[in-house]
Parts: C-alpha cells; structure tokens; sequence
C-alpha cells in the first residue's frame, strides 16, 4: 500500500481498514477539510490490495441534476433507451446494480462514493440497492449534519 498522509487520524483509519476487510460498509463523515477523501482513498487502496474490485463515484452539483449521474462513467448505456416510468426505472436499477457486480468478475466489489451528499436520487438508489442486498461493500464519504448546500437524497 502507498503511504498516505493519516494527517493524526491512525484510529479512523484502523476502523476504515477493519471494516473493509470484514467487508462492512463505512461512511466517513465530518466537516470540509478534515481529510475524509484522502482517508477514503487509503481505503480504496486497501480493498485493492486485498483484492476487491473498486469503483469510485462521486457526488457533485453538476451530475445532480442526471438519473446515475455520479455513475456515468462506469455504468453502460441505458439498454432501453430513454423510456419513462417507474416500471423501467427499477428495471434499469436492477441493471446497473448487476453490471457493477458483474464488473467485478467474481471479486468482492467495493463502491468508493467521495461527497455523498451531492449524490442525485438514482444514484443513491443504487448505492443503497447494492448496500442493502450486500452485493457490494460501501465505502462513502458526506460532509458531517449542519453543513451548507442541498440537503442529501433521500436514500
């Protein structure tokens, strides 16, 4: 593994590494600037080292306002098209989550997702479709209760 900075946060970063190996999800939360990326990227690094496939998302202002537009460049193409309703979105989520486990090839999937918060819905929907039937583990940072800006998707 690289040496990152642990900028004073060797405890956190234990309890991240601990979790991961025991394939448990972690959100990392706390005011900006505090290094929640940076200790979000040494565990990157750890799952890849103990041979986890990873994918990194993350949350902005400007993939907010796209269905899965954190996941843009790691998602396939929506294989219907542009249709609407709810029939095909949760068909298109089922997709998505399978190809991402798919992707993995056999290996436990992480999804690393830095700023949570500015996740779109779809996006967090995916992410909490993946935690909850434990086909990936999730490794997430948020900026901590209290901070400026939109409020985090419902999921």
């Amino acid at each position: 593994m690289a040496e990152w900075p642990l900028m004073g946060h060797r405890h956190e970063f234990s309890l991240v590494r601990t979790a991961i190996l025991d394939h448990r999800g972690v959100l990392i939360t706390g005011p900006s600037g505090v290094g929640r990326t940076t200790l979000a990227m040494m565990g990157a690094e750890v799952a890849e080292d103990a041979g986890m496939a990873v994918v990194r998302v993350a949350g902005t202002e400007v993939w907010r306002s796209l269905p899965f537009g954190a996941f843009a460049s790691v998602l396939p193409p929506d294989p219907g098209g542009d249709r609407e309703g709810r029939e095909h979105h949760v068909a298109l989520l089922g997709h998505y989550a399978r190809s991402l486990v798919d992707g993995a090839g056999g290996r436990p999937l992480m999804v690393c997702v830095d700023d949570a918060q500015l996740l779109d819905v779809a996006s967090a929907m995916l992410v909490h479709q993946l935690a909850r039937t434990r086909a990936a583990t999730i490794l997430a940072t948020a900026l901590s209760k209290g901070h400026r800006g939109p409020p985090p998707p419902p999921p």
